[in-house]
């Protein structure tokens, strides 16, 4: 019993060492448009309050930008209830083919992501994108829950696209509609 908590320490600190350091979260999904007006789309980091993965029910966010919308370095701002806040800045862009977004989030502890959108287009209505979340996990707890939130953040991608084909949907609605 004498060692039973010094170990469970040592434990611990000393497992996640051999824990990945990253999490590789990953979806696929065609979409009824066509790549140019996809990649116009998600470049406006305003159009991620729809579809973008961890603001999808956040509706009591306050969310604020800065820069010029569609270029490199524009930002979006949002803060949650309690200490939950974040940020998504666009660090590469390939026009009309790849985004790559660096993202920032504060809860219990820092959280680094990077979001990668590959855009390929299938015809000219038809796109197919890859959304791919990389997860940078540094300290020991976010290793631990890297492992357990795998399935969750896989699941909250798929749910994500599927709003932004859901997007899609209803802006060609209103337009057959006027």
């Amino acid at each position: 019993m004498r060692f039973f908590i010094p170990t469970v320490l040592v434990l611990f600190f000393v497992v996640p060492v051999f824990l990945p350091n990253k999490m590789v979260v990953s979806q696929e999904q065609t979409l009824p448009e066509s790549r140019r007006n996809v990649y116009s789309k998600l470049v406006d980091l305003e159009s991620w309050r729809t579809w973008g993965l961890w603001l999808l029910g956040q509706n009591n966010q306050e969310v604020t930008f800065e820069g010029t919308p569609g270029l490199v370095g524009s930002r979006l701002y949002g803060k949650g209830p309690g200490n939950l806040s974040g940020k998504i800045t666009l660090t590469e862009l390939t026009e009309p083919e790849k985004i790559v977004a660096q993202t920032q989030a504060q809860a219990f502890w820092p959280a680094e992501f990077e979001i990668q959108v590959l855009l390929s287009e299938q015809d000219q209505s038809t796109t197919w994108i890859k959304l791919t979340a990389t997860a940078i996990l540094t300290y020991p707890l976010q290793r631990y829950m890297g492992i357990l939130k795998k399935d969750e953040f896989n699941h909250l991608l798929k749910q994500s696209l599927g709003r932004l084909a859901w997007d899609f949907e209803q802006e060609r609605r209103e337009q057959e509609h006027f």
